[in-house]
């Protein structure tokens, strides 16, 4: 199973649904995606490992939306 590890902020939305979101570039978004299939393993500081699916954002890129309780610094995606 493929991880890829990088380095993301949460960044509090404007939005009525969701509170945070982990911003996920198009080129490491891509290398999950099959198809329709976006779900993906998600780990934050390495523990805790949560399924979680990559959303498109609007403008090209991907977000993760973890639950509020999660601080994010690192993040990795696993298929």
């Amino acid at each position: 199973m493929p991880t890829i590890t990088f380095h993301a902020n949460l960044e509090e939305l404007s939005s009525d649904v969701w509170r945070y979101a982990v911003f996920v570039p198009f080129d490491i978004a891509s290398q999950f995606i099959v198809g329709n299939d976006k779900r993906v393993i998600c780990s934050i500081l390495g523990i805790d490992p949560f399924k979680c699916g990559l959303l498109g954002n609007g403008n090209g890129d991907y977000m993760v939306v973890p639950n509020k309780k999660r601080k994010v610094f690192s993040i990795s995606l696993s298929l």
